[in-house]
């Protein structure tokens, strides 16, 4: 059947577009699934596919379309492809989402189009929309009437009604029916792989360096207090240009012109604690993929070996790496890990730290040193791995499949003129009579060899000096490891050498003009004959010519045309840059394993042998993939042992659970009577141990109505457990009146209990307890326990007023993240002193940065004997929360001399913590931030940190809903956490994150995390009190100054002002229903007027409000005394508490209008227009009965969770996050 073409044009060219499927789309039918289709448009031109019933990742596999009118114009066209889903009840249709394709990316021919994936695109701000679709479009001039190509009918018009009617449909739905197993067969091949359908994209934010405000060029500098604790701006050249421009420099760029490829690293380091004889190696699995290290000897087990496995060929949620002995076929352990808990790397990061993971084996213990990660070809890891694609290739043939850059030697010509040769010794051999000979020059240079001609006879000159002043020219290579060889040869000897000489190529002189050189006469050895009565010489003059280009391609496609001498050299007036994708349809050129089909294989030819160093050298940036493994000059007197203590690393948190253990009840216990048969009542108690934390329930109480054996607790206890689960939770039931003796005791695995992400209920169970081997009891004892791991919670490391993630443990929960931050640790300046080395009266630092936001930290390098480190790494976060602190600190390397004792300290040198809501979006902030340290005799400021960060933001409306949602999770307020609780969390917490990360190669040390985490924030002192204190002065004194504005009015020392004050008064008295608004709308003009004097600057520790710079000495005594104190602890601690939360509620209050918070000030100002005219159109009396009735609800129509109004008012900046 003939269906008409959409358009009728003049050209030959169509436009085919290829809709090959769609994967992970958004339900929207109502029952968990779409009915979707596929509606192209191009120029006026409107096609669609048949639709997919019930199907969330349909394949289509249809061609449409599309007349070209002008081929010339389609560069400047727009291909607009929308995935609708079908609603057949209605005939009506739902969006599922869009993908607009320009004309540039279309393929010329259908063999070199290659399907491509795109990510759906929301219609509008309100759309939800999710999933991909995978396309492929290009043009052709065949006449495309086969089968395989479904032409359908559409709409010609943009904007048409929606509705189709039955007879076409029915029409439509025949032609697809008929071609669909033709289309299944013939496009089999090109179906795409799809990932799991849970998989989501990570969001990819490009953003240019935007400009910033500023007087001019130079440090601006922000008084606030002293100038010496002050913020200052700074204008570095970063990306290899001023931060201001808008142009970067592309020879930094890598991987822009090419597909990424994601690839699964792992790294196996080394082992230990194994008991294993002989040579051991390391499998990692993954799926039906298998990489083995080398073997290594039993003593020594260190691999340091990297395997990737590439991302779309992946078959199992899991990958394995497995220890066994060579001779056995049996594994002794393994590692394990669950492909949904791995982080992704982005280059520039550092690499990931490898941490110690304790292996699972039937007997003994041991643990391997192992890190994981997702990443692409630009990690630096690609080039020296393993990869999964090249199984078959032998270990040590590994090198030949690794790509390489070769560059050509630098190339000479070398001109030689042979000019004369004077007295040599010709050789007359079986005649006594004198003849005259014909000589001729000879030179080699390596393998080239030339001849002159023979030289001419002359009657002025003697035949033993001949003439010939020829020019020779050759080709030399850089370094000049040849000798020019001239020999002077008689032909009616049969080229019998009269004389020798040898000239080092790297002894001539070089030149890059024409300027003549000078001859220079060189002495012959003539082969010991002496008959000579002169010693024989020859006449050359000698040149490396660097003016000239030498050609290694013809000249009509030569891709160098510079000459050889380098000074000659013009700058260059462009980049080329080629991204080498892949080649399709090769001929095969050999057959493997005995198959039918052939094959072919890419490979490099390295250079190698005896007697040669093998060396590469190249100027580079700290991009390079060497950088990190590479010794620095400046590292020169860092023991080798210690190299791995000062390199850069990135660090991830392990993932933390809150565990509840419900202790209910026990039975039978039995009691244990020494020195007495009376019977007596004990004082029971549970005991419960998780790893090195220990919580004990209060004394069962006696009850009539039960035994005194079977005790009644029924009390929570929480615990913080980190991935993996290797402790177990130990409960042990003891007797007060015995000492504490234990009558019954039971272990169970902490990885055996049940995770839940909500509120539901976990049903308890009963536990058999071990009774010491007393069997005096009727009936064997037993507890009663209710066991969870509440995934709902977000396990709290950081202060809740500074915390950089509030996303609860269970990664179901998580919601997309919002934005990418981007931090640019560029250097320090004027850092203090913190050691003296080798008897040197100044002293010295050794320093080092630390960034942590959510659970990534990463560790810049340590800059050996600088007090000004140069660092300049880049990091990045994704964003999940604008409100949200990240937090930098600086800190002293105490184990780079090994002299130093192995458990030294890191020193503190100074922190930094910026909050993200008061950033602006897609602005690059560069500052120099004081780094400044309470010290017991005061403030100090120990340096000056240098940044540059940026906060990218990918979905506006995304970043301003989080305002209106709950800071912390669901369950932080549904079942809510004891603030006592939370602190006893929070240290444990600490001591989970600092055991794990100091397992890690480099170790983070224990001073780092509790430095970076603020373990010591809630301690009271008289100078944090004032601060606070201070803080709620500032915005009551707002109010005071209202009230002194009144004063004034009454007095009427300003009569006009007075008369208007009181002509206001009398119109809200007698329009009350304007107070509000008039109040709102006040609000708002405030805001707006105060607009352009918003800060331009992020907050930073500031000492003023700190009161810092004005503490007293026995303030600081106070601070810095030891514990405990004079007074009881927690009656300062409420104390202080009680003063820190109202301070930081009215700071809040403050920072409405401040646009401190720009993106809450925006929202205030909107709401505050809005309420005055809501407050003005509606009546005051009706206001006032809506809100009395929404707050007088009944309890079974509110909800646990805070509004949304103060939900917002608990995200504004309060300024604590700026306290020293």
């Amino acid at each position: 059947m003939t269906v008409p073409e959409a358009k009728t044009g003049t050209g030959n060219e169509k436009l085919v577009v290829e809709i090959i499927g769609a994967h992970n789309l958004m339900p929207k039918d109502g029952e968990g699934s779409s009915s979707p289709f596929v509606e192209v448009e191009f120029e006026d031109q409107r096609l669609r596919t048949q639709v997919k019933h019930k199907d969330l990742n349909p394949i289509w596999n249809e061609k449409l379309v599309f007349h070209v009118i002008d081929a010339n114009e389609l560069r400047y066209k727009t291909l607009e492809i929308s995935v609708f889903n079908e609603k057949r009840s209605s005939n009506s249709r739902n969006f599922l989402g869009k993908v607009r394709v320009t004309g540039s990316s279309v393929g010329r021919e259908e063999g070199e189009s290659v399907v491509q994936m795109y990510t759906l695109e929301k219609r509008s701000l309100f759309s939800h929309v999710r999933g991909e679709i995978s396309v492929k479009h290009y043009v052709t001039t065949t006449a495309e009437s086969d089968g395989n190509i479904s032409r359908v009918n559409g709409s010609g018009g943009l904007k048409k009604s929606k509705k189709v009617s039955s007879s076409v449909g029915t029409q439509k739905q025949q032609q697809h029916i008929a071609l669909l197993n033709h289309q299944q067969q013939n496009q089999q091949r090109m179906l795409p792989f799809y990932p799991n359908q849970g998989e989501m994209k990570p969001l990819v934010i490009t953003a240019l360096p935007g400009p910033r405000p500023g007087p001019g060029p130079g440090t601006v500098l922000y008084p606030n207090g002293s100038s010496e604790f002050s913020l200052k701006e700074t204008k570095p050249r970063l990306g290899g240009g001023t931060s201001t421009s808008s142009h970067k420099d592309k020879t930094s760029s890598t991987y822009d012109l090419v597909e990424q490829m994601q690839y699964l690293y792992v790294r196996v380091m080394k082992a230990k604690d194994l008991s294993l004889s002989g040579e051991v190696v390391s499998e990692v699995k993954l799926g039906n993929y298998k990489g083995v290290t080398k073997k290594v000897s039993s003593s020594n087990l260190e691999w340091n070996q990297v395997f990737a496995f590439s991302k779309e060929t992946i078959q199992s949620s899991v990958v394995e790496i497995f220890l066994r002995e060579v001779n056995r076929d049996e594994y002794t352990g393994r590692v394990w890990f669950d492909l949904s808990e791995i982080p992704t790397r982005v280059p520039p990061d550092s690499p990931l730290a490898p941490q110690w993971y304790k292996i699972e084996r039937r007997n003994g213990g041991g643990e391997l040193m192992v890190s994981v990660w997702f990443g692409t070809q630009a990690d630096e890891a690609f080039a020296e791995a393993w990869h999964s694609k090249a199984g078959n290739v032998h270990i040590e043939e590994l090198s030949s499949i690794k790509s390489k850059v070769y560059l050509s030697p630098k190339l000479w010509y070398l001109r030689v003129s042979v000019i004369e040769a004077q007295d040599v010794a010709v050789m007359n051999k079986g005649s006594g009579l004198m003849r005259f000979p014909e000589l001729s020059a000879k030179l080699h240079v390596g393998n080239q060899i030339l001849r002159t001609t023979v030289s001419t006879a002359n009657p002025t000159r003697s035949f033993t000096n001949p003439y010939w002043n020829e020019d020779l020219m050759f080709v030399v290579a850089e370094p000049f490891e040849d000798c020019i060889t001239a020999v002077v040869e008689d032909r009616l000897q049969n080229d019998v050498c009269v004389g020798r000489v040898q000239i080092p190529v790297s002894a001539v002189e070089r030149r890059t003009g024409d300027k003549p050189v000078g001859s220079r006469w060189f002495t012959l050895d003539n082969n010991g004959n002496n008959n000579s009565q002169f010693g024989s010489r020859i006449h050359l003059r000698l040149s490396l010519d660097g003016g000239y280009h030498v050609l290694d391609e013809a000249t009509m496609y030569t891709s160098d045309v510079r000459p050889t001498a380098k000074e000659l050299w013009k700058p260059h007036v462009g980049l080329l840059e080629i991204g080498i994708l892949g080649a399709t349809g090769l001929m095969p050129m050999k057959v493997r394993d005995g198959k039918g089909s052939g094959t072919a294989d890419s490979y490099c030819v390295a250079k190698n042998g005896g007697g040669e160093l093998m060396v590469s050298v190249w100027f580079g940036t700290q991009a390079d993939e060497a950088f990190s493994e590479a010794w620095h000059s400046k590292a020169g007197n860092v023991h080798i042992e210690e190299l791995s203590s000062i390199k850069s690393k990135v660090y991830l948190s392990p993932k933390l659970w809150y565990l509840r253990v419900s202790v209910i009840e026990a039975q039978d216990v039995a009691v244990i009577n020494k020195g007495s048969g009376l019977t007596r009542f004990p004082e029971l108690s549970a005991k419960l141990h998780v790893g090195s934390q220990i919580l004990q329930t209060t004394v069962s109480a006696a009850n009539p109505t039960r035994s005194f054996t079977n005790p009644y607790w029924n009390e929570d206890l929480m615990f913080v457990v980190a991935e993996p689960f290797e402790d177990c939770i130990t409960a042990v039931v003891e007797d007060r009146l015995q000492n504490d003796v234990c009558v019954g005791r039971v272990q169970i695995p902490v990885s055996a209990v049940e995770r839940r992400t909500g509120d539901k209920p976990v049903g308890s169970r009963w536990f058999t307890l071990d009774n010491n081997g007393n069997n005096n009891s009727q009936f064997g004892s037993r507890i009663h326990l209710r066991l969870s791991l509440d995934g709902g919670y977000h396990v709290l490391d950081e202060a809740t007023m500074y915390t950089s993630d509030v996303r609860p443990t269970a990664k179901e929960l998580w919601k997309p993240h919002v934005g990418l931050l981007e931090i640019g640790i560029l250097g320090a300046t004027g850092l203090m002193p913190m050691k003296v080395r080798d008897g040197k009266g100044s002293g010295t630092a050794d320093s080092y940065c630390v960034a942590k936001y959510g659970p990534k930290w990463v560790r810049t390098r340590t800059v050996v004997d600088s007090l000004c480190p140069k660092w300049n790494e880049q990091y990045t976060w994704e964003v999940n929360d604008p409100c949200t602190v990240v937090t930098i600190g600086v800190f002293d390397n105490a184990r780079v001399d090994k002299s130093n004792n192995s458990n030294a300290r890191d020193a503190r040198i100074g922190k930094v913590r910026i909050r993200l809501s008061t950033l602006e979006t897609e602005r690059v902030y560069t500052h120099s931030y004081p780094l400044l340290v309470l010290h017991a005799n005061g403030v100090k400021k120990t340096g000056e940190l240098h940044l540059a960060v940026r906060l990218s933001c990918g979905n506006a409306v995304n970043m301003f809903q989080m305002y209106t949602l709950p800071l912390l999770p669901k369950m932080h307020y549904t079942q809510p956490l004891g603030v006592h609780m939370i602190e006893r969390l929070r240290y444990q917490t600490l001591n989970a994150v600092a055991a794990r990360l100091s397992r890690a190669e480099p170790p983070l040390g224990r001073e780092v995390v509790e430095y970076m985490l603020d373990h010591d924030f809630h301690v009271w002192s008289m100078r944090r009190s004032k601060a606070n204190f201070f803080r709620l002065v500032n915005v009551v004194s707002s109010l005071v100054w209202v009230a002194r504005l009144v004063e004034v009015m009454r007095s009427w020392t300003k009569p006009v002002c007075s008369t208007v004050f009181v002509s206001v008064f009398l119109f809200m008295v007698l329009s009350p229903e304007l107070i509000l608004p008039s109040l709102f709308l006040y609000a708002a003009g405030v805001g707006v007027w105060r607009f352009r004097k918003r800060p331009r600057h992020p907050p930073h520790m500031d000492a003023r409000i700190s009161h810092a710079e004005t503490v007293f000495p026995d303030e600081l005594d106070e601070e810095f005394d030891t514990f405990p104190t004079s007074r009881g602890f927690e009656v300062v601690r409420m104390r202080y508490d009680r003063v820190r939360s109202i301070a930081g509620g009215f700071r809040r209050a403050q920072a409405l209008l401040s646009w401190r918070d720009p993106r809450a000030t925006f929202i205030f100002l909107v709401f505050c227009l809005v309420a005055a005219v809501g407050f003005y159109v509606v009546p005051v009396k009706l206001t006032v009965a809506v809100s009395g009735l929404y707050y007088l609800r009944p309890p079974r129509f509110r909800r646990k969770l805070p509004s949304r109004g103060l939900s917002f008012f608990r995200r504004l900046p309060s300024r604590a996050d700026s306290l020293l």
